[in-house]
């Protein structure tokens, strides 16, 4: 079982984001390299926290939506 340390921002916390929510959309995230690609459904608040999880630092930012799978992509900064 992995163990991850995160708190959600105070921003999130006022979009009613919860660590359970990020803990269940975290195991569909697709790393890849410097980027983490994650479902287009998801809230910009918790699409963002799930990026900050699964690269382990708050040092992301948004890039845009896959032209042609509609997936949101953040990168490491």
């Amino acid at each position: 079982m992995t163990h991850y340390t995160h708190e959600l921002t105070n921003t999130e916390i006022a979009c009613g984001i919860t660590l359970e929510q990020v803990a269940r959309e975290l195991p569909r995230a697709l790393v890849r390299g410097d980027r983490v690609h994650l479902d287009g459904q998801l809230s910009p608040a918790l699409a963002t926290s799930v990026a900050r999880a699964a690269f382990g630092t708050d040092d992301v930012e948004f890039v845009g939506i896959g032209k042609h799978t509609g997936f949101l992509i953040y990168r490491r900064i």
